[in-house]
């Protein structure tokens, strides 16, 4: 009779166990293939997100200066009510950023996922070069907003401005595109 017992506790010991394994597998907190999947998967989420604010960004930026290039001029408190909108904005994006950053740092930690380390690396610069661009604009903002409000203020300095500006900004948008692609590239290839 306790063998009995004892051959039945064993069997519910293993049944707790394989069910405990494929719970830890069905969540993706297997091995280091799994949980760093899990992170990719994870900060590319906040990645997308990001990206769906972009739209409103830019129309809202269009708008701001539509004035000074239509002639027409600019409202300083229209100007300013923008001006902060996409401050917001940007704040909102880079602690977004910085969501996805820590997921894809958690890959970083791992053992045995190169791969993924190498897409997650390519993903944070993209990230760095994001909120460079992000702060850029935010001091560019600042900047303008001093000049819409002066006694003296000059169109043609601000257009100026704006055209160095948005030199800067493409040159982040094609470094940031290249990194994309790379991330995504290797992606595909890896199977990540």
């Amino acid at each position: 009779m306790s063998v009995i017992i004892a051959l039945m506790n064993r069997i519910l010991i293993a049944t707790i166990t394989l069910v405990s394994c494929l719970a830890l597998l069905a969540s993706g907190c297997g091995g280091p293939q799994d949980q760093a999947k899990a992170y990719m998967q994870e900060g590319d989420a906040v990645i997308v997100k990001m990206a769906g604010q972009t739209p409103g960004f830019k129309k809202d930026l269009e708008d701001l200066f539509k004035g000074v290039f239509s002639g027409d001029g600019l409202e300083p408190a229209e100007f300013e009510q923008t001006a902060t909108a996409l401050r917001e904005t940007a704040n909102s994006i880079k602690s977004q950023g910085e969501e996805a950053r820590a997921s894809y740092a958690g890959i970083q930690k791992l053992s045995d996922v190169e791969d993924y380390k190498e897409y997650a690396a390519l993903m944070v610069q993209a990230l760095d070069v994001n909120e460079k661009g992000l702060n850029d604009l935010e001091s560019f903002l600042d900047e303008a907003a001093g000049q819409v409000k002066a006694a003296n203020f000059d169109a043609i300095v601000l257009a100026n401005g704006i055209e160095t500006f948005s030199d800067k900004a493409a040159q982040i948008s094609d470094d940031l595109q290249k990194l994309q692609k790379q991330a995504a590239d290797l992606k595909k290839e890896k199977g990540l």
